[in-house]
């Protein structure tokens, strides 16, 4: 418990070695960090080539699943209510 106590001592009378020491410590707490961050990407990284290997069969895809599916009458017009939706949603508004 000494040697705790003195470098404690020691911290208090020199405050610029207090924040030598702490801003070492955050450095080391966000390197670790970063090498924990950069593992992680690694590893799905790894996971994604792995899959990426197998054969069509094994991944439940096929050769086509790079294209959008196809959506019949898609091209046609936009996302909106026709005449007789909007009569019909005034017909069953609330009541005041």
């Amino acid at each position: 418990m000494g040697v705790i106590s003195a470098i404690v001592a020691l911290m208090k009378a020199f405050p610029s070695l207090e924040r030598l020491i702490s801003e070492s410590l955050d450095g080391y707490r966000e390197w670790a960090a970063e090498e924990r961050r950069a593992q992680k990407h690694r590893d799905i990284d790894d996971a994604v080539d792995f899959f990426a290997k197998l054969p069509d069969g094994e991944t439940g895809g096929s050769a086509g699943d790079d294209e959008s599916p196809a959506v019949p009458g898609g091209g046609k017009g936009g996302a909106g209510l026709d005449a007789g939706g909007a009569q019909e949603a005034g017909r069953h508004g609330s009541k005041n």
